[in-house]
């Protein structure tokens, strides 16, 4: 049953932003960091020498006939933009005060469309911003769009999205013994080594337990948070939406409760409504959101609505909406002084066909085309530009470039990618950790690079950060580490502090962390057993699966919770392919890393 309130209306006093990027004038397409000293003029062939203190001209593609894109400029003011691949030797940045959204940036009723129910606005006073207004637009086109397109899926089409549930059902169903003797052996050597132990665990008192409550308990950075939390003498209230009413989450034995809500998919008032009722009726210290990318600023609307004495590790609505946007977050870093790659914003798909039959504006370079919204459907299906004219048409036929639904071309980097989870408190860093990333996420463990912590400390210091943040960056073979994009919310690479024993402390007292926490660096290596099986089974190299399995860790198992471990195979993932079977809905695989069905319209 969810739960339901609407009495929770108290107007938040800590609702914070960063100084807003200056938006450009009408007829400028967002905020593309073109960012050269020299520009061509429209009506005339030789370069204007523009300077770059004072004003910046900024400029955008218009949708017009013929091979040479026409540019228009723009003068913005107060803003200066770096060059892409500049990297400043010393770096001064510009500091950025905390405050509450200016009046200028709240929109009037009549401005916001009706798309965003009047009393969500009326709940939450930041809904009202700007930015805010954006996501949630964004997010509800998104919602629309995949709706329709879902509606056109043939019976025919359907045909074979049952068919793979059914052989995944059966693979599961084989794989099933071998889980269960696994488990059974680990809990019996754990139990003996635990008997030959001195150790005794403490025990917190009944009346000194402090309550949190762990959203998305469906994933796996959602069940670390659950142990995290379990371990430091909490008692942990799990909540998950209907459709993961068999997440792994309620089975792990931190869970004391498990309490469904309503699915923000459909219902994003509602779900607001939901958490923070449950958080008043728990008595909650805590909210911890593991929610999905498009569900982030639900998350950050539902700080301003939380009991007093409740803290949430979810930034402020404001903050959210700019981070979240790839193109407003590397708009920001530059005005902090940090470097970013070249990039263009799209809301066309006219645009994108104009910079690919352009080769001057690419500049001998490659660029990889990237929703700017969340889309785990086509999250590690990016395009490089430039690329054959009808590869292109066929990739934006599939994806529909708009103003609802933007994109962004973002120079290509030659080097390694990194990924960094960070847990920050009133602007300081008191968790970081980093790993290499991969498109699959497969594997996580902490390099730790100086650099990348270096940089999030410093943003964060800047932004006022509180609550949890991740930043994913690129190390360019000429121009070294830059940062490409920024998740407001918790991320998998939390999981590189699963032996850690001062992670809970900085969850439970942050204030009183010293030092930021890091991931030891004797930890192992987390991977996901069927995953490493089932691409040794496919490619046919064991070496990889028998190294990741003799010297890492499994991401979800614990000898001490079990349950998780075969909730997620044989409950959870099951669920959700008995479901395919049914409807027979599209769907590319079960990333048991999220622990779902990477979909059309999915979250």
């Amino acid at each position: 049953m969810a739960v339901r309130t609407q009495s929770l209306m108290r107007r938040s006093s800590s609702l914070t932003m960063p100084v807003e990027v200056p938006k450009p004038r009408a007829g400028v397409r967002g905020t593309d960091d073109w960012a050269k000293p020299r520009f061509f003029s429209p009506q005339q062939s030789t370069p204007i020498e523009v300077s770059t203190s004072g004003s910046v001209p900024l400029f955008s593609l218009n949708a017009t006939a013929g091979d040479q894109a026409t540019l228009q400029l723009q003068q913005i003011q107060d803003l200066r933009v770096l060059e892409p691949s500049f990297r400043p030797k010393t770096p001064q940045p510009r500091q950025l005060q905390e405050s509450r959204p200016d009046d200028d940036h709240i929109l009037p009723l009549e401005q916001i469309p009706k798309d965003i129910p009047r009393s969500l606005l009326a709940l939450c006073p930041s809904a009202r911003h700007e930015g805010v207004v954006g996501a949630l637009t964004r997010n509800a086109a998104a919602q629309k769009a995949n709706e329709k397109v879902m509606s056109r899926v043939t019976n025919a089409e359907r045909i074979v999205p049952r068919l793979r549930a059914v052989g995944l059902l059966l693979l599961l169903l084989i794989s099933l013994p071998c889980s269960l003797i696994g488990v059974l052996i680990m809990m019996m050597s754990h139990g003996i080594c635990t008997l030959l132990s001195t150790e005794t665990p403490e025990a917190t008192p009944a009346a000194q337990q402090k309550t949190a409550i762990v959203t998305g308990g469906h994933m796996t950075k959602g069940l670390h948070m659950i142990r995290h939390l379990h371990a430091a003498g909490w008692r942990v209230v799990v909540t998950d939406y209907p459709k993961w009413n068999m997440a792994m989450g309620r089975f792990s034995r931190g869970c004391s409760h498990f309490a469904t809500v309503s699915d923000p998919s459909n219902d994003p008032e509602g779900y607001i409504r939901d958490v923070a009722a449950l958080a008043a009726e728990e008595r909650a210290d805590l909210v911890v959101p593991i929610a999905p990318p498009n569900h982030s600023i639900l998350d950050s609307l539902i700080k301003e609505l939380l009991p007093k004495g409740c803290r949430s590790l979810a930034l402020p609505a404001a903050i959210t909406s700019d981070l979240d946007d790839k193109s407003r977050y590397s708009h920001l870093c530059a005005r902090l002084g940090l470097p970013v790659p070249k990039h263009w914003r799209l809301t066309s798909n006219q645009e994108a066909v104009r910079l690919n039959s352009t080769p001057k504006l690419l500049e001998g370079k490659r660029f990889i085309l990237k929703s700017i919204l969340y889309d785990p459907a086509i999250r590690t299906d990016m395009l490089i530009l430039p690329c054959e004219p009808a590869r292109l048409d066929a990739f934006l036929r599939s994806v529909n470039i708009s103003e609802s639904r933007p994109f962004m071309l973002q120079q290509l980097m030659k080097g390694p990618e990194f990924s960094c989870y960070a847990l920050a408190d009133k602007g300081r860093l008191v968790a970081h950790a980093d790993t290499c990333a991969q498109l699959s996420n497969l594997n996580f463990k902490h390099v730790g690079r100086p650099e990348i912590e270096k940089f999030t400390a410093r943003i964060c210091s800047a932004l006022k950060l509180d609550g949890q943040v991740c930043f994913d960056f690129m190390e360019d073979q000429d121009d070294g580490m830059m940062t490409i994009e920024c998740n407001p919310r918790n991320s998998t690479v939390v999981a590189d502090f699963h032996d850690s024993h001062d992670f809970k402390k900085a969850l439970s007292s942050p204030s009183e962390v010293q030092e930021t926490v890091l991931p030891r660096q004797d930890s192992p290596e987390q991977y996901w057993f069927w995953n490493e099986a089932w691409r040794a089974l496919t490619t046919g190299s064991f070496g990889p699966f028998l190294k990741a399995v003799g010297s890492g860790s499994d991401a979800v198992f614990s000898p001490t919770d079990p349950l998780p471990f075969l909730a997620l195979h044989y409950v959870q993932a099951s669920v959700l392919l008995w479901r395919k079977l049914v409807s027979g809905d599209p769907w590319n695989k079960l990333d048991l890393c999220i622990g779902k069905l990477s979909e059309l319209g999915g979250e």
